[in-house]
């Protein structure tokens, strides 16, 4: 198996214990990585249809797949923003 493919398996087993909130969020972040908290939280919250808090942010911040910097939520490394997207 590949480096990438390992990697890759590495963080979806991250991803598989994040709950719906969390996962929404980080969708809309990977489709956007220039939009702010303010609208990733927006944007999450339409796609939902129920408001998504700042709780959401937690267990991804918890489990290192992302940061946030300058009020923008950034991935750790691409493999988690591409998995996302997907």
């Amino acid at each position: 198996m590949t480096l990438t493919a390992r990697l890759e398996r590495a963080f979806a087993s991250r991803l598989d214990d994040l709950d719906d909130d969390a996962r929404v969020l980080l969708v809309a972040a990977a489709l956007d990585g220039d939009a702010s908290l303010e609208e990733l939280f927006g944007a999450a919250t339409s796609v939902h249809g129920d408001a998504v808090s700042s709780e959401a942010l937690d267990g991804p911040l918890a489990l290192g797949l992302v940061e946030v910097a300058d009020a923008r939520l950034r991935f750790q490394h691409p493999l988690i923003r591409s998995r996302e997207a997907c």
